[in-house]
Order: structure tokens, then sequence, then C-alpha cells
């Protein structure tokens, strides 16, 4: 009798221990989730701005896409330290910005710390932001097939952003800045190169009159391509907005120049890197800003603005 009361006993136990299993799902808790590698969205929408940032785990890096913070530069490398980003390369200095880790797909920023030796001016920064992973489709064709292609602004961003050609958003280089020193390279051996170039604009309502605003909310975003040939003698860009069948205009320039400098007090930002095709080598930048604003027919330089970085 003992012996079967012990064997009923037993049973029970065993039924108790499964029962507690599929309570459970029958597996172990998940692990703690980890900064994903990839292209994070915030879900706030400050203006018409939606912040955004590129995490690559694999060289132990990241990377701010331009709306996000005003003043670190695209590029710049973060460690990453748990859920701390430690900047040890770039414009940022000694910034630090930290994230909980919600789950494998979510991040949420907690704090961010400007340092003492970084150009830091967290913009569009806002503590409590939650960036979602986002899955950017691939998308490889040539270069004048995607020049020709007829998309919205923000279908043709995500087909620039993940094809890998030069995307400059808001005065700064946010992806493709290798192929964009590739062509710079081949001009300056004076091989032929060819380089296309995405052109990302918004509109921000904090950033501009209230009437400006209202008149031209609903014709942004936009989104222009520039493809630019160089036949190892001249250049010749080709400009079309993308949701335009025709290209806008089609010009042909001897120069390709650099400036790097300072701007003037009433900019937002304390830093530019450009590239412009002019007809002069020894032009300079504050002579063509010059003509840009004059009221004078004459002071204008003909010009085309083909890469620009802001910090």
């Amino acid at each position: 009798m003992k012996k079967l009361i012990s064997l009923i006993l037993a049973f029970i136990l065993i039924l108790a221990l499964a029962a507690c299993g599929a309570d459970n799902g029958g597996s172990t808790p998940d692990a703690p989730a980890e900064i994903r590698d990839g292209f994070y969205l915030a879900d706030r929408e400050k203006s018409d701005i939606r912040p955004y940032l590129s995490v690559s785990t694999t060289g132990n890096s990241f990377q701010s896409g331009p709306g996000i913070m005003m003043d670190i530069a695209i590029g710049d490398k973060y460690e990453i330290v748990g859920d701390r980003l430690i900047c040890h390369e770039g414009f940022g200095g000694d910034a630090v910005i930290e994230f909980r880790v919600i789950s494998d797909t979510q991040l949420e920023l907690t704090s961010f710390d400007p340092g003492e030796d970084g150009r830091f001016i967290a913009y569009w920064l806002s503590e409590g932001d939650v960036y979602h992973h986002v899955d950017l489709p691939s998308y490889d064709a040539p270069i004048e097939e995607q020049f020709s292609s007829v998309d919205t602004a923000d279908d043709a961003l995500v087909k620039a952003q993940s094809s890998g050609i030069v995307v400059i958003m808001n005065m700064s280089c946010a992806s493709g800045f290798d192929k964009w020193q590739e062509f710079v390279e081949s001009v300056d051996s004076g091989e032929p190169a060819e380089v296309l170039a995405a052109h990302y604009y918004t509109l921000d309502k904090e950033r501009v009159s209230e009437e400006l605003y209202e008149q031209e909310k609903d014709d942004y975003p936009q989104l222009f391509y520039y493809l630019l040939d160089y036949d190892g003698e001249q250049f010749t860009v080709t400009v079309r907005r993308s949701d335009e069948q025709e290209p806008e205009r089609r010009e042909t320039y001897k120069c390709l120049n650099h400036y790097e400098g300072e701007p003037n007090k009433e900019a937002s930002f304390s830093h530019y890197d450009y590239y412009v095709l002019t007809d002069d080598p020894e032009v300079t930048w504050e002579e063509i800003e010059k003509g840009m604003y004059s009221s004078q027919a004459g002071d204008w330089i003909p010009h085309c603005t083909i890469f620009q970085n802001v910090y």
C-alpha cells in the first residue's frame, strides 16, 4: 500500500511540474535584448522631421542622422558599452548618449550628456523618445535607372538609403559618404567617374514663419536627384525632382571646388563642408554666398552645391 501511495504522489508531482512548464510556455525566459544593427526611426514627430539613427554593432559604432542631433557630425563613432554610446571619434567630442533596450527592435533614449570638449547641440533629441528598428528593403539598380525612377520623396529616400547612393538630408550627408569619396578620388586622379546624390528637404514649422509654412507645407518633403558625370575634363550635372518625369535642369561646369569653414553668426550650425561646381577654381564660398543674397543680378555666380555637411 505504501508503495502504491508513493507512486501516486510521484505521479501527481510529475503532473504538477508539467503544468508549471506549460504555464511558462515550456521554455526558459528570453535573454536580455541587446542593441541591434540597423536603421531606427523615432515614433515622435517634432516639426516635420522624424529623428532617426543608424547602429552598427559589428563596427562597435553608432551614427546619428541629421535631424536627430544638430551638431553631431554624421560619421561620428560611438563605442557601444552596454546601453551607453560613448563618442570616441568625431565632432561630438566626449558626448555620451544612453538608451534603454526595450526589445530587440526598440530603443528608448533615456539621457544624453554633451561632455566637455564636443560641439553637441541636441536640437531634435528628446529624452523618452522610442526608436523602432526599420528593415530597409534591398534596392540595387543602376544609377541611370534610379535617377529616372518616379517616386514620392519618402519612397525615393528609402530607395536611396538602401541602395547606398549619396544621401543629403537637411544639408548633411546621411549616407553614401564612401561613394562620394570614391568619386572625389577619381576626379583628383583625372579619371572619368559618375555619382548619384539624393538631396532630401523637409519644411520645419519651428524655423519658418507660420504664413510661409501654411503656404508651402503641402509641397514637402521634396527629394531631388543630382546625377553628376565627370568626363576627365568637365562636369555635367542633371537635376530631377523625384516625383517628376523630366529633369529640371542640366548644367556643365569646369571645376569642383571644396570649401570648409565657419559660417556667419546667424547660421544654426558652426562648421560647413561643401563641394561646389563652378567655372572658376579661385572663387571663394564667401563670394558665391554674397551673390546668392545680393539684389543685383550681376553679382550672381553660376554654381551648383552637389555635396554638403554641416555640423
